[in-house]
């Protein structure tokens, strides 16, 4: 018997009682469906014939995934696995309002033209800065909620900020809480933003520009003026979140001690003391007939962007690595959207 994890999918036990094969878990081993019969009492199986089943189907899934093309890697993943397409739709709330003013590069500044032909074939930010490698690419998990586009927008925010910062000779420490934009704040306290049920990314460049933001970092760190408060493996999707415009005294207090909290005024009003910039004035590529180089060179010049894309069921279930196109696995109806860093 045995427990792990393999290429991202759990390997929670696998056991025999005489001639028989049983499991919890996704085996490694070629074994029908047969074999998946009830455990006795005395040996109790705390997942079912019935996950078991689904596992293995994602499993056949991945693997003609996998044999039908190269370009990039399916595994199975445990939580995605056992998801319905009504909690995966949770978890894409990226949403789209009428797009009316015209596309400019999405950031003002200069770059200086490069033809398309010159692009390289391959460029990572944090080979360029590695000084920010810890920063770039870093994003909270935004656990049982649809917040890709807040979580992605301040993930790409604060890569943004360490760049900007080293091109004038400014090291940031990774491990200050102070230099991570506080995805919380973005979710809470975006223009016109629902929140866990989705919003648009575009709202929180809005709040960027105008406002400025805070420090906050993952659930994991739980530290800076406002960190994520909704936990990793939640089941429950906080809805009623609201838009508190105090940093959270007991966070700061435990980081830095009762007579060094940081002075963090808390955006609104605009001091030249605030520990967080404003952003440049956001612009976007959605209409752009030349936005791929655009995108390109934008990212070689100052660090991140932030993408929104359509997510079929296939690449959220399964993906891993590589350049994903989209196969004859099942799609979802109505195709969510999704929003991430690029870097």
């Amino acid at each position: 018997m045995g427990f792990g994890w393999t290429n991202g999918a759990m390997l929670d036990l696998l056991v025999t009682y005489g001639d028989v094969l049983k499991l919890k878990g996704v085996p490694e081993i070629d074994c029908s469906l047969k074999d998946l019969v009830q455990e006795p009492e005395q040996y109790p199986n705390n997942v079912s014939e019935y996950r078991a089943q689904l596992f293995m189907e994602e499993q056949k899934k991945v693997d003609e995934i996998n044999r039908s093309q190269n370009n990039w890697t399916a595994v199975v993943y445990e939580e995605f696995a056992l998801m319905t397409d009504e909690e995966f739709r949770q978890l894409t709330g990226s949403i789209i309002r009428n797009r009316t003013h015209k596309s400019k590069p999405q950031f003002k500044q200069a770059v200086a033209p490069i033809d398309y032909g010159d692009l390289p074939k391959a460029f990572d930010a944090r080979q360029k800065w590695p000084e920010c490698a810890d920063l770039i690419g870093k994003s909270t998990r935004q656990s049982n909620c649809g917040s890709c586009w807040a979580v992605s927008a301040a993930a790409t925010f604060t890569a943004r900020i360490c760049v900007a910062r080293l091109k004038k000779g400014i090291i940031t420490d990774s491990k200050d809480p102070r230099v991570y934009v506080s995805a919380e704040y973005t979710l809470e306290c975006a223009p016109e933003t629902n929140r866990c049920r989705g919003g648009d990314d575009a709202d929180a460049w809005v709040l960027y520009h105008k406002n400025g933001t805070v420090s906050g970092t993952d659930y994991e760190i739980l530290s800076g003026c406002k960190p994520y408060i909704i936990p990793s493996m939640s089941k429950e999707a906080k809805q009623k979140l609201s838009c508190e415009k105090t940093c959270n005294a007991e966070w700061l207090e435990k980081q830095f001690g009762k007579e060094k909290v940081p002075y963090e005024p808390f955006l609104i009003v605009i001091t030249e003391n605030r520990h967080m910039p404003r952003s440049k004035k956001p612009v976007y590529w959605w209409d752009d007939p030349d936005r791929e180089p655009a995108m390109m060179r934008e990212i070689m010049a100052n660090g991140a962007i932030q993408a929104g894309y359509m997510v079929y069921s296939d690449l959220f279930n399964c993906g891993q690595e590589g350049i994903y196109t989209m196969g004859r696995q099942r799609t979802f109806q109505n195709t969510p959207r999704h929003r991430r860093s690029i870097y």
